[in-house]
């Protein structure tokens, strides 16, 4: 049995029964959540609602807004991009992300000099290649945080897909999950950054806090043994660390490459 069958769904007989019944919701495709990412800039009341039920009951909320009635909560994508802009105002002026990552740049460019004898003339030239990079560094960890930060989303998406595939979601319904845990999980940080600031130290219980309210999240959704959603969940979540990560050097990397000679 699916864990659909704990909400009364059966999804080898979903397609089937969209057919038949007008006011049953559509699976999440492609297409549905283009159209939904179109509508992004008007905020529902179902936001109190939605906020609610993530708290309480994840796993019906999500199923209730994927499944069965898509009127009574705010829009994933709407959610996700309304709370990750909070989560970016609060954080990026604050954040060493960037700093680390120059002085470790700088640092790294001054060792390379030396290790291959290069004249003044390539120094100076580097030099001004390395402003013109630090000036795309900044943008990328502030003009374009909100961006960088969603990137994660498609990445964790597709190892919740991989882990948890006995759940018959479709990829773009993981996609939905993920924005609405998300999307919570930013207000938690919101919530809890003027502690954070005063305290560093105390990010560690922030962590725990919202890696323990996925695997919870998780467990809810699929119906599944505490054991299976701590070892999947936490599998998923790293693994998409990991990804973004991965892809955010890359991307800075490339460009160190192309702008500094």
């Amino acid at each position: 049995m699916y864990p659909m069958s704990k909400f009364g769904i059966n999804l080898e007989d979903w397609n089937m029964t969209t057919q038949n019944n007008d006011h049953t919701p559509p699976r999440i495709t492609f297409k549905v959540v283009w159209n939904s990412l179109l509508d992004l800039f008007s905020l529902e009341k179902g936001i109190f609602h939605t906020l609610w039920c993530l708290l309480i009951r994840p796993g019906k909320m999500v199923y209730n807004y994927l499944f069965e009635d898509r009127t009574k909560d705010i829009k994933p994508f709407k959610f996700l991009i309304f709370t990750t802009a909070l989560a970016v105002l609060v954080s990026v002026r604050y954040s060493s992300m960037e700093a680390n990552f120059l002085e470790g740049l700088d640092a790294g460019i001054e060792m390379n000099a030396k290790k291959n004898d290069k004249s003044a003339a390539e120094i100076a030239e580097m030099k001004e290649g390395i402003e013109t990079y630090k000036v795309f560094a900044h943008k990328v960890f502030n003009d374009y945080a909100n961006l960088v930060f969603l990137i994660a989303i498609p990445i964790t998406s597709f190892f919740t897909f991989l882990f948890f595939r006995s759940s018959q979601f479709y990829y773009t319904e993981h996609l939905v999950l993920k924005a609405y845990l998300q999307g919570f999980q930013n207000l938690l940080f919101v919530l809890s950054f003027p502690l954070l600031f005063k305290f560093p130290e105390s990010f560690i219980v922030y962590l725990a806090i919202a890696i323990g309210y996925a695997i919870y999240a998780y467990k809810d959704v699929f119906d599944t043994k505490w054991s299976t959603a701590i070892f999947k969940g936490i599998a998923a979540q790293l693994c998409g660390v990991v990804g973004y990560y991965l892809v955010l050097m890359i991307v800075l990397g490339v460009a160190l490459f192309v702008i500094v000679p």
